[in-house]
């Protein structure tokens, strides 16, 4: 009835709310992004966007396999060496402050279709240690093919972890396309140095092209010798892809008109989908959070361990504030 008199006709009915009390609920996510948006107020932007993924020939998971298994036979091995392994990385850049000394920091560990754990980090450096200019960039980030034959170990990770696709006509059933349209902007333009343009999300990064001396790799496409070049290599960190031989995209986060976009993206919570049919009276959020969410057997997992979804750095206090009565 109250929602009758105030005219809200989609507010029609019992409303049973999941509170931001349970981890991993759209009200808990809600409220993360809420802390997130004040850490930036206090502390502004984010400069540095990671993306860590799990990698299933990990020698850890590989040698723990049964004969016959695979990784994805097994994801209580892949959730318990990711869980590991990203507390490490967290160490690397909180401690050994490898891409320079983190004020803040956000993180949110989320799960593919296809099992595999990967984790959102958000990194708000240091003042004398943001990555200014195009020399800074370039010392934190790279979108090379590495030689083969200098940089053996780097090689491998980025071939086999950091290549694009590739997509488009060589490959048109790529998860990137929409029809006949490429979604992730590659294979990027060949550039001879790093740029750094104001309306970009990130900066413009160098990308060699064969004939000034940029790597290429043969890699078979639906049973086809493709050569791929740096213009589809995602960024990355050479210290952090060789150290954890994984795909690990870094960004450097130049627009300030990114940031809801970039922390709303590592908030969002689950994938759901909820088809009924009939008159609907309950606004029922446990329900929906019960019956509509896609989980993984990995996800499922990492809930049963009590690992942590989602951390941050510096704490936010929420003040009870209310309206008057």
């Amino acid at each position: 009835m109250d929602a009758v008199h105030a005219g809200d006709q989609n507010d029609v009915g019992v409303k049973i709310i999941l509170p931001s009390t349970i981890y991993g609920s759209p009200r808990f996510y809600s409220e993360a992004f809420q802390d997130a948006m004040a850490i930036v107020r206090h502390l502004g932007k984010p400069d540095i966007f990671i993306t860590f993924t799990c990698n299933p020939k990990w020698p850890e998971i590989t040698a723990a396999l049964n004969p016959g298994e695979k990784a994805c036979d097994r994801p209580d091995l892949s959730c318990r060496i990711f869980k590991l392994k990203f507390y490490t990385l967290m160490d690397d850049l909180l401690k050994l402050e490898i891409l320079g000394r983190v004020k803040a920091h956000t993180a949110t560990i989320q799960f593919q279709k296809r099992g595999l754990p990967h984790v959102h980090i958000l990194l708000i450096i240091d003042a004398e240690c943001k990555p200014k200019t195009t020399e800074m960039i370039d010392n934190n980030v790279s979108a090379g093919i590495p030689d083969r034959e200098t940089n053996p170990k780097l090689f491998e990770p980025i071939t086999t972890q950091n290549i694009h696709g590739p997509c488009g006509n060589v490959n048109p059933k790529s998860p990137c396309m929409d029809g006949n349209k490429r979604t992730k902007n590659f294979p990027k333009s060949f550039r001879q140095s790093t740029k750094v343009t104001e309306n970009s999300f990130s900066p413009l990064y160098m990308h060699r092209g064969p004939d000034s001396g940029g790597k290429t790799h043969i890699k078979k496409v639906n049973g086809n010798d493709f050569a791929v070049d740096n213009s589809f290599v995602v960024p990355y960190n050479p210290t952090l892809s060789l150290r954890f031989q994984a795909h690990i995209n870094v960004e450097i986060v130049h627009s300030v008109q990114a940031v809801k976009y970039l922390y709303k993206y590592i908030t969002k919570g689950q994938d759901e989908v909820l088809l009924g049919f009939g008159e609907e009276t309950e606004n029922d959020e446990i329900n929906r959070y019960v019956n509509a969410r896609y989980i993984s057997a990995s996800e499922a997992l990492w809930c049963l361990y009590g690992f942590e979804i989602h951390r941050k750095h510096p704490p936010v206090e929420k003040l009870p504030c209310h309206l008057p009565d």
